[in-house]
Protein backbone atom coordinates (compact mmCIF):
# COMPACT_ATOMS: atom_id res chain seq x y z
CA UNK A 1 0.00 0.00 0.00
CA UNK A 2 2.84 2.68 0.75
CA UNK A 3 4.40 2.04 -2.81
CA UNK A 4 3.36 5.78 -3.75
CA UNK A 5 1.01 6.54 -1.35
CA UNK A 6 1.42 8.40 1.46
CA UNK A 7 1.59 7.15 4.89
CA UNK A 8 -1.25 9.51 6.12
CA UNK A 9 -3.61 8.33 3.82
CA UNK A 10 -2.60 4.73 4.11
CA UNK A 11 -2.78 4.11 8.11
CA UNK A 12 -7.03 3.91 8.62
CA UNK A 13 -6.83 1.71 5.05
CA UNK A 14 -4.13 -0.67 6.18
CA UNK A 15 -5.98 -1.53 9.35
CA UNK A 16 -9.48 -1.88 7.39
CA UNK A 17 -7.47 -3.90 4.89
CA UNK A 18 -6.54 -6.44 7.52
CA UNK A 19 -9.81 -6.71 9.57
CA UNK A 20 -11.03 -7.97 5.96
CA UNK A 21 -8.29 -9.93 4.94
CA UNK A 22 -6.42 -10.92 8.39
CA UNK A 23 -4.09 -13.77 6.59
CA UNK A 24 -2.69 -14.70 3.41
CA UNK A 25 -4.99 -17.40 3.41
CA UNK A 26 -8.09 -15.09 3.25
CA UNK A 27 -6.58 -12.89 0.51
CA UNK A 28 -5.70 -16.08 -1.71
CA UNK A 29 -9.31 -17.71 -0.84
CA UNK A 30 -11.25 -14.34 -1.86
CA UNK A 31 -12.05 -13.22 -5.23
CA UNK A 32 -9.90 -10.38 -6.89
CA UNK A 33 -13.15 -8.43 -7.44
CA UNK A 34 -13.86 -8.62 -3.79
CA UNK A 35 -9.85 -7.70 -2.95
CA UNK A 36 -10.08 -4.73 -5.34
CA UNK A 37 -13.24 -3.55 -3.79
CA UNK A 38 -11.51 -2.87 -0.45
CA UNK A 39 -8.77 -1.73 -2.09
CA UNK A 40 -10.87 1.08 -3.85
CA UNK A 41 -9.98 4.53 -3.58
CA UNK A 42 -5.84 3.63 -2.71
CA UNK A 43 -5.38 3.65 -6.53
CA UNK A 44 -2.56 1.77 -8.68
CA UNK A 45 -4.56 -1.22 -8.61
CA UNK A 46 -2.03 -3.35 -10.31
CA UNK A 47 -0.43 -3.27 -7.09
CA UNK A 48 -3.55 -5.16 -5.45
CA UNK A 49 -3.69 -7.57 -8.29
CA UNK A 50 -0.33 -8.55 -7.66
CA UNK A 51 -1.08 -9.00 -3.76
CA UNK A 52 -3.56 -11.48 -4.87
CA UNK A 53 -1.51 -13.15 -6.99
CA UNK A 54 1.32 -13.36 -4.54
CA UNK A 55 -1.22 -14.76 -1.87
CA UNK A 56 -1.79 -17.40 -4.35
CA UNK A 57 1.73 -18.11 -4.70
CA UNK A 58 2.68 -17.94 -1.31
CA UNK A 59 0.32 -21.08 -0.43
CA UNK A 60 0.59 -22.81 -3.44
CA UNK A 61 4.60 -23.00 -3.29
CA UNK A 62 5.75 -22.28 -0.05
CA UNK A 63 2.78 -23.92 2.09
CA UNK A 64 1.22 -20.74 3.05
CA UNK A 65 4.55 -19.27 5.03
CA UNK A 66 6.24 -16.02 3.52
CA UNK A 67 9.76 -16.72 1.99
CA UNK A 68 12.72 -15.02 3.81
CA UNK A 69 15.00 -15.08 1.03
CA UNK A 70 15.49 -12.27 -1.16
CA UNK A 71 15.66 -14.35 -4.34
CA UNK A 72 12.43 -16.04 -3.35
CA UNK A 73 10.77 -13.07 -2.51
CA UNK A 74 11.17 -11.24 -5.95
CA UNK A 75 9.61 -13.95 -7.74
CA UNK A 76 6.62 -13.19 -5.70
CA UNK A 77 3.90 -10.51 -7.97
CA UNK A 78 4.44 -7.41 -7.26
CA UNK A 79 7.87 -7.56 -4.98
CA UNK A 80 10.95 -5.98 -6.42
CA UNK A 81 14.26 -5.27 -5.14
CA UNK A 82 12.64 -2.17 -2.95
CA UNK A 83 9.69 -4.16 -1.38
CA UNK A 84 11.93 -7.30 -0.93
CA UNK A 85 14.75 -5.89 1.04
CA UNK A 86 11.39 -3.80 3.14
CA UNK A 87 10.54 -7.34 4.22
CA UNK A 88 13.94 -8.81 4.66
CA UNK A 89 14.93 -6.15 6.91
CA UNK A 90 11.75 -5.41 8.81
CA UNK A 91 10.16 -8.99 9.30
CA UNK A 92 13.48 -10.98 9.18
CA UNK A 93 16.03 -8.72 10.63
CA UNK A 94 18.20 -9.03 7.48
CA UNK A 95 20.37 -6.68 6.97
CA UNK A 96 19.56 -4.87 3.57
CA UNK A 97 19.14 -1.23 2.97
CA UNK A 98 15.44 -0.52 1.71
CA UNK A 99 16.48 2.30 -0.72
CA UNK A 100 13.20 4.12 -1.94
CA UNK A 101 13.10 7.73 -2.59
CA UNK A 102 13.46 9.10 0.68
CA UNK A 103 16.29 7.19 1.37
CA UNK A 104 18.04 8.47 -1.59
CA UNK A 105 17.17 11.28 -0.57
CA UNK A 106 18.72 11.56 3.17
CA UNK A 107 21.61 9.61 1.83
CA UNK A 108 22.79 11.88 -1.16
CA UNK A 109 22.45 15.14 1.26
CA UNK A 110 24.37 13.30 3.67
CA UNK A 111 26.82 13.10 1.35
CA UNK A 112 26.58 16.20 -0.58
CA UNK A 113 26.19 14.33 -3.89
CA UNK A 114 26.32 16.06 -6.43
CA UNK A 115 25.76 14.04 -9.75
CA UNK A 116 22.37 12.34 -10.88
CA UNK A 117 21.05 10.00 -8.56
CA UNK A 118 18.67 8.24 -11.20
CA UNK A 119 21.44 6.43 -13.09
CA UNK A 120 22.88 3.20 -12.17
CA UNK A 121 26.05 4.45 -11.44
CA UNK A 122 24.92 6.76 -8.74
CA UNK A 123 22.65 4.18 -7.36
CA UNK A 124 24.84 1.38 -7.25
CA UNK A 125 27.08 4.13 -5.00
CA UNK A 126 24.47 5.47 -2.91
CA UNK A 127 23.79 1.55 -2.27
CA UNK A 128 27.23 0.53 -0.95
CA UNK A 129 27.31 3.31 0.98
CA UNK A 130 23.59 2.71 2.67
CA UNK A 131 25.10 -1.38 3.37
CA UNK A 132 27.46 0.61 5.18
CA UNK A 133 25.77 2.08 7.28
CA UNK A 134 22.98 0.14 8.11
CA UNK A 135 22.62 -1.14 11.38
CA UNK A 136 23.35 -4.53 12.01
CA UNK A 137 21.28 -5.02 15.04
CA UNK A 138 17.81 -3.52 13.72
CA UNK A 139 18.24 -3.06 10.24
CA UNK A 140 14.43 -3.24 10.12
CA UNK A 141 14.18 -0.20 12.18
CA UNK A 142 16.70 1.92 10.71
CA UNK A 143 15.21 1.44 7.47
CA UNK A 144 12.43 2.80 8.88
CA UNK A 145 13.78 5.73 10.55
CA UNK A 146 15.42 6.68 7.58
CA UNK A 147 12.27 6.47 5.46
CA UNK A 148 10.41 8.30 8.34
CA UNK A 149 13.55 11.39 8.74
CA UNK A 150 13.13 11.92 4.27
CA UNK A 151 8.85 11.95 4.60
CA UNK A 152 9.15 14.24 7.87
CA UNK A 153 12.32 16.08 8.04
CA UNK A 154 14.13 15.95 5.15
CA UNK A 155 11.22 16.55 2.58
CA UNK A 156 11.47 17.27 -0.77
CA UNK A 157 11.28 20.86 -0.98
CA UNK A 158 11.22 21.40 3.16
CA UNK A 159 13.22 20.65 5.85
CA UNK A 160 13.83 20.84 9.31
CA UNK A 161 17.45 20.32 9.94
CA UNK A 162 17.01 21.17 13.85
CA UNK A 163 15.49 18.11 14.43
CA UNK A 164 17.19 15.74 12.45
CA UNK A 165 19.41 13.60 14.42
CA UNK A 166 22.06 13.19 11.65
CA UNK A 167 23.11 17.23 11.26
CA UNK A 168 26.01 16.76 12.55
CA UNK A 169 26.99 14.06 9.93
CA UNK A 170 25.44 15.94 6.83
CA UNK A 171 27.76 17.25 4.20
CA UNK A 172 24.61 19.58 2.79
CA UNK A 173 23.69 21.13 5.69
CA UNK A 174 27.03 22.27 5.93
CA UNK A 175 27.57 23.83 2.87
CA UNK A 176 23.93 24.98 2.70
CA UNK A 177 22.72 22.94 -0.28
CA UNK A 178 20.34 20.56 0.84
CA UNK A 179 17.36 21.69 -1.57
CA UNK A 180 19.44 21.37 -4.39
CA UNK A 181 19.78 17.73 -3.64
CA UNK A 182 19.11 15.51 -5.13
CA UNK A 183 19.88 16.36 -8.60
CA UNK A 184 17.51 14.28 -10.74
CA UNK A 185 16.92 14.08 -14.84
CA UNK A 186 13.72 16.04 -15.78
CA UNK A 187 10.83 14.43 -15.52
CA UNK A 188 8.62 13.57 -18.84
CA UNK A 189 5.52 15.48 -19.53
CA UNK A 190 2.21 13.27 -18.36
CA UNK A 191 0.79 11.28 -21.54
CA UNK A 192 -2.96 12.86 -21.90
CA UNK A 193 -5.69 10.70 -23.03
CA UNK A 194 -9.31 10.68 -23.09
CA UNK A 195 -11.62 8.18 -21.68
CA UNK A 196 -15.30 8.77 -23.24
CA UNK A 197 -18.46 7.14 -21.58
CA UNK A 198 -22.02 6.34 -21.88
CA UNK A 199 -23.97 6.53 -18.56
CA UNK A 200 -27.28 4.98 -19.66
CA UNK A 201 -29.80 4.62 -17.49
CA UNK A 202 -32.95 2.81 -17.08
CA UNK A 203 -35.86 2.83 -14.93
CA UNK A 204 -33.36 3.87 -12.04
CA UNK A 205 -30.33 1.27 -12.91
CA UNK A 206 -27.61 1.75 -15.30
CA UNK A 207 -24.92 -0.07 -17.15
CA UNK A 208 -21.62 -1.04 -15.89
CA UNK A 209 -19.17 -3.49 -17.49
CA UNK A 210 -15.71 -5.13 -16.32
CA UNK A 211 -12.47 -3.99 -18.08
CA UNK A 212 -10.63 -6.60 -19.37
CA UNK A 213 -7.09 -7.00 -20.69
CA UNK A 214 -4.57 -5.66 -19.06
CA UNK A 215 -2.86 -2.41 -17.96
CA UNK A 216 -5.25 0.49 -17.01
CA UNK A 217 -8.37 -0.23 -14.22
CA UNK A 218 -7.86 -4.08 -15.57
CA UNK A 219 -10.41 -6.08 -13.73
CA UNK A 220 -12.47 -2.88 -12.61
CA UNK A 221 -16.10 -1.85 -13.15
CA UNK A 222 -16.60 1.05 -15.41
CA UNK A 223 -19.09 2.87 -17.47
CA UNK A 224 -18.89 1.38 -21.06
CA UNK A 225 -15.85 3.47 -22.58
CA UNK A 226 -13.30 4.17 -25.54
CA UNK A 227 -10.19 5.58 -25.56
CA UNK A 228 -8.40 8.53 -27.60
CA UNK A 229 -5.19 10.11 -27.33
CA UNK A 230 -4.83 13.92 -25.97
CA UNK A 231 -7.45 15.95 -24.22
CA UNK A 232 -10.66 15.65 -26.45
CA UNK A 233 -13.71 17.67 -24.64
CA UNK A 234 -16.21 15.79 -27.35
CA UNK A 235 -16.25 13.43 -30.74
CA UNK A 236 -18.43 13.24 -33.60
CA UNK A 237 -21.68 12.09 -34.02
CA UNK A 238 -20.21 9.81 -35.77
CA UNK A 239 -18.04 8.41 -33.29
CA UNK A 240 -20.44 8.56 -30.54
CA UNK A 241 -22.85 6.38 -33.08
CA UNK A 242 -20.08 4.03 -34.02
CA UNK A 243 -19.40 2.94 -30.58
CA UNK A 244 -23.11 3.07 -29.28
CA UNK A 245 -23.84 0.30 -32.30
CA UNK A 246 -20.49 -1.81 -30.85
CA UNK A 247 -22.11 -1.57 -27.10
CA UNK A 248 -25.69 -1.78 -27.40
CA UNK A 249 -28.89 -3.42 -29.10
CA UNK A 250 -31.06 -0.47 -29.42
CA UNK A 251 -31.26 2.02 -31.80
CA UNK A 252 -28.79 5.18 -31.33
CA UNK A 253 -29.97 8.84 -30.89
CA UNK A 254 -28.11 11.50 -29.93
CA UNK A 255 -26.39 12.10 -26.26
CA UNK A 256 -25.18 15.13 -24.93
CA UNK A 257 -22.68 15.82 -22.82
CA UNK A 258 -23.36 15.00 -19.09
CA UNK A 259 -19.61 15.21 -17.13
CA UNK A 260 -16.32 15.72 -16.96
CA UNK A 261 -13.04 15.03 -14.62
CA UNK A 262 -9.52 15.40 -14.94
CA UNK A 263 -7.28 12.73 -12.68
CA UNK A 264 -3.80 12.54 -12.35
CA UNK A 265 -1.46 9.42 -12.33
CA UNK A 266 2.01 8.91 -12.54
CA UNK A 267 2.56 8.94 -15.89
CA UNK A 268 -1.03 10.07 -17.88
CA UNK A 269 -3.57 12.50 -17.53
CA UNK A 270 -6.62 11.16 -17.88
CA UNK A 271 -9.48 13.22 -19.08
CA UNK A 272 -13.00 11.62 -18.82
CA UNK A 273 -16.04 12.57 -20.78
CA UNK A 274 -19.05 11.07 -20.09
CA UNK A 275 -22.71 11.30 -22.40
CA UNK A 276 -25.76 10.63 -20.79
CA UNK A 277 -29.13 9.17 -22.19
CA UNK A 278 -31.80 7.06 -20.92
CA UNK A 279 -32.94 4.21 -22.77
CA UNK A 280 -36.23 2.26 -22.76
CA UNK A 281 -34.13 -1.20 -23.36
CA UNK A 282 -31.65 -3.37 -21.24
CA UNK A 283 -30.26 -5.27 -23.94
CA UNK A 284 -26.60 -4.80 -24.47
CA UNK A 285 -23.67 -6.49 -26.78
CA UNK A 286 -21.40 -6.15 -24.01
CA UNK A 287 -20.55 -9.96 -22.05
CA UNK A 288 -20.85 -9.32 -18.26
CA UNK A 289 -22.25 -6.44 -18.81
CA UNK A 290 -24.62 -5.36 -16.02
CA UNK A 291 -27.42 -3.15 -14.99
CA UNK A 292 -26.66 -1.33 -11.40
CA UNK A 293 -29.08 0.15 -8.88
CA UNK A 294 -27.86 4.69 -8.49
CA UNK A 295 -24.37 4.30 -6.76
CA UNK A 296 -23.45 1.70 -8.47
CA UNK A 297 -21.53 -0.43 -5.60
CA UNK A 298 -21.21 -3.97 -7.17
CA UNK A 299 -19.73 -6.82 -5.21
CA UNK A 300 -16.45 -6.24 -7.02
CA UNK A 301 -14.37 -2.95 -7.13
CA UNK A 302 -14.05 0.52 -9.23
CA UNK A 303 -12.26 3.07 -9.16
CA UNK A 304 -12.44 5.67 -7.01
CA UNK A 305 -12.33 8.28 -10.03
CA UNK A 306 -15.56 6.27 -11.57
CA UNK A 307 -17.26 6.18 -8.25
CA UNK A 308 -17.00 9.43 -7.81
CA UNK A 309 -18.61 10.39 -11.60
CA UNK A 310 -20.96 8.32 -11.12
CA UNK A 311 -22.18 9.78 -7.52
CA UNK A 312 -21.81 12.96 -8.94
CA UNK A 313 -24.28 12.47 -11.75
CA UNK A 314 -26.57 10.92 -9.27
CA UNK A 315 -26.47 13.98 -7.03
CA UNK A 316 -26.99 16.00 -8.99
CA UNK A 317 -29.07 14.70 -11.84
CA UNK A 318 -27.25 15.64 -14.14
CA UNK A 319 -29.74 13.16 -17.16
Amino acid sequence: MLQQTRVKFIEVRYVQFLKRFPSVKSIAESSIGEVLNEWQGIGYYSRARNLHLAAKKIISEYNGIIPQKQELLIRLPGVGLYTAAAIGSIAFDQKIPAIDANWLRVVSRILNYQELVDTKKSLSYLEEFAKKIISKKRPGDFNQAIMDIGSKVCMPNKIHCEFCPLMSNCVSYKNKTSLQIPLKRKKKNKRPITFFQFFAESNGKFVMVKRKGIGLFQNLWELPSWQADGHLHDCSEEKKKQNWESFFEMKYRPVKKIFEKKIQLTHLEILFVVFGISVKSTKTKISGATWVKKEGSSQEGISSAQREIISKIQEQNLL
